[in-house]
Parts: C-alpha cells; sequence; structure tokens
C-alpha cells in the first residue's frame, strides 16, 4: 500500500491533481480527469492518507462546481475518511436532494471505469450509502432508500452489473449490516457466578455498540 501511495503521490501536477499517462491502455486509464483526480483522492483518504489537503480541497471544488452525483458520492466519502465531518455533512445534505424518485442516485458523465447505465446507478448510490453510514447522524429514508435500490439490482447470478459496480455494492451492503445491528427493544443483562448475583448491566433500545460490564476481573 505504501508503494502504492507513494507512485501516487509522486504524480500530484502541484495544481491539486494528478499526472496521467496519455498511453492509458484500459477504461480505467480512459475517465475524464475530473473523475480520475477525485477517484485518487477518494483512493488515498480510505487508505488513510491525511497529507493530500490541496488535492482534497480541489476535488471538492470541481465536485460542488459538476453538481455531478458520482464525484460528490466520492468527495464526502474522502472527507469523511480525512476527519472533514462538518464539510462531508454539507456534501452529503446536497447529495440528499439529489436522490432519484426511484430512490437511486447517478452520475452525470461516467466512473472511474467508464460505466454508464445500471452500473453507473449502482456505483453511485453505493458510494452515497457508504457516505451515509460514514455520517453521525445518517437520514434514516436515504438510506432505506439505497438499500431497497441495491438489493433490487442483484441479478439472479449474484453480480450487480459491472465488476466494479458489484464490488461497491457488496462493500455498501456489508458497511449496512454492521449498521443496522442493534437491540430491538430495551433490556437488562444480570451476571450471576454459581447462582449468585454478582451484577447488572442495561441497555436501551436501539443501541448498536457493545454492550460490556466493566469491573469482572473483581
Amino acid at each position: 500500500i505504501d508503494r502504492t501511495v507513494k507512485l501516487l503521490l509522486d504524480k500530484r501536477d502541484g495544481n491539486g491533481g494528478f499526472k496521467k499517462n496519455p498511453r492509458a491502455l484500459d477504461s480505467l486509464g480512459g475517465a475524464d480527469e475530473d473523475i480520475t483526480n477525485t477517484y485518487i483522492v477518494y483512493a488515498l483518504s480510505e487508505a488513510g492518507y491525511k497529507d493530500i489537503a490541496k488535492e482534497l480541497n480541489a476535488v471538492e471544488k470541481e465536485a460542488k462546481k459538476s453538481n455531478d452525483p458520482y464525484l460528490m458520492a466520492l468527495v464526502a466519502n474522502a472527507l469523511f475518511s480525512a476527519g472533514e465531518d462538518e464539510r462531508g455533512e454539507k456534501m452529503i445534505a446536497q447529495l440528499i436532494n439529489a436522490r432519484n424518485e426511484a430512490g437511486f442516485w447517478t452520475g452525470k458523465k461516467h466512473s472511474i471505469t467508464r460505466s454508464t447505465g445500471e452500473s453507473l446507478k449502482t456505483e453511485t448510490t453505493s458510494l452515497i450509502l457508504l457516505a451515509l453510514l460514514k455520517s453521525k447522524n445518517p437520514d434514516v429514508a436515504s438510506v432505506t432508500s439505497a438499500v431497497k435500490f441495491l438489493v433490487g439490482a442483484r441479478s439472479g447470478y449474484g453480480g450487480f452489473g459491472s465488476t466494479q459496480a458489484t464490488i461497491l455494492a457488496l462493500k455498501a451492503l456489508t458497511k449496512y449490516a454492521e449498521f443496522s445491528k442493534k437491540t430491538d427493544e430495551a433490556g437488562t443483562i444480570e451476571l450471576l457466578v454459581n447462582g449468585t448475583f454478582v451484577t447488572q448491566k442495561e441497555y436501551a433500545k436501539g443501541e448498536r455498540n457493545n454492550i460490556s460490564i466493566d469491573g469482572l476481573e473483581k
């Protein structure tokens, strides 16, 4: 990972973007410049690298100007991963308003792999779901809408369209499965040793975190 990151950082052009090889040999290297730059920033942020403030600012500005949900979704994820939660929340607010009546989001041009059509819908919706789940207070209606669309996009063979669409859909649905684990109602856990009551722990309805009892070593 460090070697790959070094290669990408060495390709920075000094203006917030990245130099591309003009002899790109496949669709991954043929995406538009704004999409390529934004995807690289997204990838670096997801990998935990923080020294990309200039590039993050540049792609955020470009995404806002384009009003392209695909670009905005990549940037929203990058902002949350970079610890810029307030800016991420603002991008999420814009994306919520861009949802299609049918419950999905799609890009205006193409994705990093030049996907269009149904695959672009799936990729964009998956990225937005991932960003929503990073929010401190996820919009429940938008989360539900995204999940419903992605589940409906699955083919009988288990795929979701293109390889990129399938991977992103699986990633988003896996994160949603983790997010949706919660207690259905409030309750109390009692701890007994050889039938003797020792301690108890109450938990609230909707608890998502691990329920732990401290001080058991006593």
